[in-house]
């Protein structure tokens, strides 16, 4: 834990003080990172509008003032991607960026449970932002099991036992997250059989029952809809690597 104090810089009071410096500091981080990749998504979208002499209409323009934003957890500090942007609409007057991850009018946020929600939900997907959560993470998880060993030695033992398998999903596609976190597929895919099941008081013999599974999987299909992703389980299947959801580029 000493080392993660000393890399993150934040102050080590008590337990609890300093498990939430770890997790307002990964949050400032993931913050930047996310606002970062919002304006250079921006940028690239916008690089084909040029000027008479062939200048780029939107263009980066260093960072706006810093501003805090007050969190449950204590204040981040933030200094947003200022962007130059040129462009005027039908009336002359000029298009302006607005962030949407970040308004301007923004400045409060409940709770980090509110805040890292949020910016999955703004579909930030870059290296900076998968090493912002394990900033978070990694240290937080660590650092539970040296604080709640002695009290709850069964917990953190299943926990650390577990780590890997709690984990692994980062190895498999980002789009292929949800499948499996969530049991729905496999409910949903049973869902009529089992109804039948209940409806009809019994299955009958073995061949009546697979018969009547057969059917009504096969006609249930009809209404499912493809896996997020679907085009990447071939990847998967002749092991492809990922790393926290996106494909490993061979070197």
């Amino acid at each position: 834990m000493s080392e993660a104090t000393t890399t993150l810089g934040f102050r080590a009071t008590t337990t609890r003080d300093a498990l939430t410096e770890v997790v307002r500091l990964g949050a400032q981080r993931m913050l930047t990172a996310a606002l970062e990749a919002e304006v250079e998504t921006y940028i690239e979208e916008h690089k084909h509008v040029l000027d008479a002499k062939g200048r780029r209409l939107v263009e980066r323009n260093g960072h706006l003032p810093g501003r805090q934003i007050t969190t449950g957890i204590g204040p981040l500090d933030v200094r947003q991607p200022r962007i130059d942007d040129r462009r005027v609409d039908e009336n002359g007057e000029r298009l302006r960026f607005t962030s949407s991850i970040l308004p301007p009018y923004l400045r409060r946020t409940k709770s980090i449970d509110d805040l890292i929600p949020w910016l999955y939900l703004k579909g930030v997907s870059t290296g900076g932002f998968s090493d912002a959560l394990a900033s978070i993470l990694c240290p937080a998880f660590d650092h539970f099991g040296n604080v709640y060993q002695a009290k709850y030695p069964k917990a953190v033992e299943c926990l650390t036992k577990d780590r890997d398998a709690l984990l692994c999903f980062y190895d498999f596609p980002a789009e292929h997250w949800q499948h499996l976190r969530t049991t729905n597929p496999i409910e949903s895919t049973f869902g009529t059989v089992r109804l039948r099941t209940k409806r009809t008081k019994g299955c009958g013999s073995r061949v009546a029952t697979l018969t009547m599974v057969f059917k009504l999987a096969h006609a249930a299909q009809r209404s499912w809809r493809k896996l997020n992703g679907h085009q990447l389980l071939a990847d998967v299947i002749q092991g492809v690597r990922f790393i926290d959801g996106t494909k490993a580029i061979a070197a």
